[in-house]
């Protein structure tokens, strides 16, 4: 069985150079299994950049969020720096919250942080775009007749 998942921002996967944009206009179908094993809310991301391409994660590609704070290091997650939004692999260590890229491009550096951050989720899945781009990926006004 398949559930929508809402599109709901695009995530900077390089330098924190792209701001959240809400978008609700489009959902992906995913296997609700996904949805039911990691409980609470789930949206997808647009990734835009290249500092996740070792961890699979092209620009383009989908990145299903759980919005949750029970995150741990190593967990790779949506993060909250202002107004903009990027996924990292987290680290935690003396009170200072390192967001590593995954990339061997040596231009994408770790961001340390101590406050004005927000972790908003962790990443469950990555969707390539031209798998979502088959079928998956339906306007807002399809996906409310099929509710």
């Amino acid at each position: 069985m398949l559930v929508s998942v809402p599109v709901v921002a695009n995530v900077g996967c390089d330098d924190l150079s792209v701001f959240a944009q809400e978008q609700s206009d489009e959902f992906l179908q995913v296997d609700k299994q996904i949805v039911d094993e990691a409980q609470g809310e789930i949206v997808a991301v647009r990734a835009v950049g290249d500092s996740m391409a070792d961890a699979g994660v092209k620009s383009g590609d989908y990145i299903l969020v759980q919005f949750t704070d029970k995150v741990k290091s190593g967990d790779r997650v949506a993060a909250i720096i202002g107004d903009m939004v990027t996924v990292k692999r987290l680290e935690r260590a003396s009170g200072v919250t390192i967001l590593y890229p995954e990339s061997k491009d040596p231009k994408y550096k770790p961001i340390i942080l101590r406050d004005n951050f927000k972790i908003a989720g962790r990443v469950l899945c990555i969707i390539p775009a031209s798998v979502a781009e088959m079928s998956d990926v339906v306007p807002l006004e399809e996906a409310e007749e099929w509710n």
